[in-house]
């Protein structure tokens, strides 16, 4: 699976999210640079590119020519979105490229206004609400939803009563663990090595991340950059992800070794529930 970060803009600034401290270039990607790497993907043989990152798909202009070109080249996505700017007219473009998205996820951490704002720092609840129950009605049933929010501290008070009123519009409601992209966000509630839950080889080292100007950082977790094992400007995707650095850090979960990774250490996306 290849993530392409489509542009950083976003309108929300969530609590669980690095976006909103981020220091590296803002920007968006041309739909010419990523034409050619949905070329290669293709090519390749591998079936999904996710176009998100950190930041909001339907903040971003060229959204449906992205999906247009990943229709022309038979690639599949799944969007994830916090649904506050999927208006009508929107909604409707989605809809006609049902043949291309698998799932359409909606990020909601929330159950009101008052804690959306909270964590969100927005005052857009209602409005996505009348934007997923728009889409609910005009979707039936021609792309798969589901909403998630995080489990965290601000979120485990009202769980059952969200569950309870978002599922009237989705196949799936759930929560998810809390990922704290190698330390940049943090939880009490964050997902944590303990009885049941140890560290293996991070599956995410197995995706390529590229950013909205064509490097490719270690994995989704690295928000800033910090380790680049690419630049698809300049190499292919084959080139990256055999890179030198990038199976330097392959072999090092193989092997465990994962306090000599910076960025690993101090990440919990490596973390996994143990077998039974």
């Amino acid at each position: 699976m290849i993530q392409v970060e489509s542009s950083t803009a976003c309108n929300l600034a969530c609590s669980f999210c690095p976006r909103k401290t981020m220091q590296r270039a803002t920007g968006k990607m041309g739909i010419k640079f990523f034409a050619k790497i949905v070329r290669q993907v293709a090519f390749l043989g591998i079936n999904k590119v996710i176009p998100f990152l950190n930041g909001e798909p339907f903040a971003f202009i060229d959204l449906f020519g992205w999906l247009s070109v990943m229709r022309e080249w038979g690639i599949r996505t799944d969007l994830f979105t916090n649904g506050t700017l999927l208006d009508a007219t929107k909604a409707s473009r989605l809809l006609s490229f049902a043949d291309v998205i698998d799932v359409l996820v909606f990020s909601i951490p929330a159950l009101d206004a008052e804690n959306y704002e909270e964590i969100t720092g927005s005052n857009s609840f209602d409005q996505l609400k009348i934007n997923v129950a728009a889409f609910h009605a005009m979707n039936q049933g021609s792309i798969s939803t589901q909403i998630h929010m995080p489990l965290m501290e601000q979120t485990q008070g009202y769980l059952d009563r969200w569950v309870a009123f978002w599922k009237q519009y989705c196949e799936v409601v759930a929560p998810t663990d809390f990922y704290n992209f190698a330390g940049k966000v943090s939880d009490p509630l964050e997902l944590k090595v303990d009885a049941t839950h140890e560290t293996g080889f991070c599956p995410r080292l197995n995706h390529l991340t590229v950013l909205w100007d064509g490097r490719c950082a270690l994995c989704c977790m690295d928000s800033e950059g910090e380790v680049i094992i690419g630049d698809l400007r300049k190499q292919s995707i084959v080139e990256i992800y055999n890179s030198p650095v990038a199976r330097a850090y392959r072999d090092a979960h193989t092997e465990g070794r994962f306090a000599d990774l910076e960025l690993c250490r101090k990440c919990n996306m490596m973390i996994t529930g143990k077998a039974a």
